[in-house]
């Protein structure tokens, strides 16, 4: 039996999801109310057993996090197989970092030498920017933005380095991947499949660029329209088998951490016909965090929310986790969920539109013209 057969899913596993989060975004300065955060969190190690739940802390991006945070005196004398999990994760992660801050480094060198501008963005840049300890953020691959009219100049300058290119037919209409050795990189030339937005965002996302400990990443505000959007669609808001909790740390974080626009961040969000899908996503992120620990100004929920009747239907599929329950027995989310979450009918027909247009040029994409067996391994 594997080890998650015996965690909860779909709406029983929301629980889980708020004990195992709150300690990491409590504010709470009397130490036996985060004590008593940390109580609760760790009895669920007993009632899974100790290597389901490391298991799903390390699925969930949060091990690192719980190995430094974990008061020592009780991991120690209660908690000691868990700690000891936990421990080795982080040291396993660390490692993975540096291969990938190196990465990085040389990214930026191949990118900037061939005059191509590109900014960094989820965990790779994220980590960077509100984690005292980057290692603690464990990300997947590197996610990099680059200009429609630069992606193939790019895969072409990282291909020259010895990356390997990988396409995926489906996506090709906004992103492709290149891998070389223990290196992921996911290049982007658009946040989501084209149609998603009312018009293309990638060139003022560029254009509001920053650059920190010699990488370049989004704005302040971008990313979190980043961080509110791409769950959205992507992940289906709130999807079990898509969950990833450390998201919501990032969430916290940047909101608590950095300079974002709120006023600019919904006027873009307007823009682009995402009012609520930024709702949603807020909405569902709330549910897990609490209103104690809640880093958004009350104006910007009341500002997104969409009409009653839709908060009331949206709110049912995030509460009933029906985007899980649905998707598993075969039945198809995007229509009845994910185009609700287009402010507009217009903007949802222009949705399915930018799909349909994306199937057919996908056929004749360049990208898919090149050889990559000719790549290194």
């Amino acid at each position: 039996m594997s080890v998650f057969e015996t965690m909860p899913r779909g709406p029983a596993a929301f629980d889980l999801y708020r004990a195992v989060l709150a300690p990491l975004v409590a504010i709470d300065s009397d130490p036996s109310a985060l004590q008593a955060r940390w109580n609760s969190a760790l009895a669920l190690s007993k009632k899974y057993g100790c290597e389901a739940f490391a298991s799903f802390l390390v699925s969930q991006g949060l091990a690192g996090l719980w190995s430094v945070e974990l008061p020592n005196a009780q991991a120690a004398s209660d908690y000691g197989a868990l700690a000891s999990k936990l421990r080795d994760e982080r040291f396993g992660a660390v490692a993975r970092y540096l291969d990938q801050r190196a990465a990085v480094t040389e990214l930026d060198r191949i990118l900037t030498r061939e005059g191509i501008v590109y900014a960094a963005f989820k965990g790779a840049w994220v980590r960077e920017a509100v984690y005292a300890d980057p290692a603690l953020r464990a990300a997947g691959d590197i996610d990099v933005l680059v200009s429609s009219r630069q992606r193939q100049a790019a895969v072409q300058a990282l291909r020259d380095s010895g990356y390997a290119l990988w396409v995926d037919a489906e996506n090709i209409s906004h992103e492709c991947s290149l891998t070389r050795r223990s290196s992921d990189i996911d290049l982007h030339w658009d946040i989501l499949r084209p149609g998603r937005t009312r018009r293309p965002l990638i060139e003022d996302f560029l254009a509001r660029r920053q650059c920190l400990a010699g990488l370049w990443g989004l704005s302040d505000t971008d990313v979190m329209f980043m961080m509110l959007v791409h769950p959205a669609f992507a992940k289906y808001v709130c999807a079990s088998n898509t969950v990833s909790l450390i998201r919501v740390i990032d969430f916290v974080r940047w909101a608590r951490a950095r300079q974002v626009r709120w006023d600019d961040l919904i006027n873009l969000l307007d823009a682009s016909g995402l009012n609520t899908a930024a709702w949603a996503v807020l909405s569902w992120w709330k549910m897990l965090i609490g209103e104690d620990a809640w880093p958004v100004p009350r104006h910007v929920m009341v500002r997104l929310a969409p009409g009653r009747i839709r908060q009331s239907y949206l709110r049912a599929w995030i509460e009933h986790d029906l985007p899980t329950r649905l998707a598993a027995s075969g039945i198809g989310v995007q229509i009845p969920f994910t185009l609700a979450l287009h402010d507009r009918a217009s903007d949802a027909a222009h949705a399915v539109s930018g799909w349909m247009r994306s199937r057919v040029s996908a056929r004749r994409d360049p990208l898919l013209r090149i050889d990559a067996s000719k790549d290194s391994p």
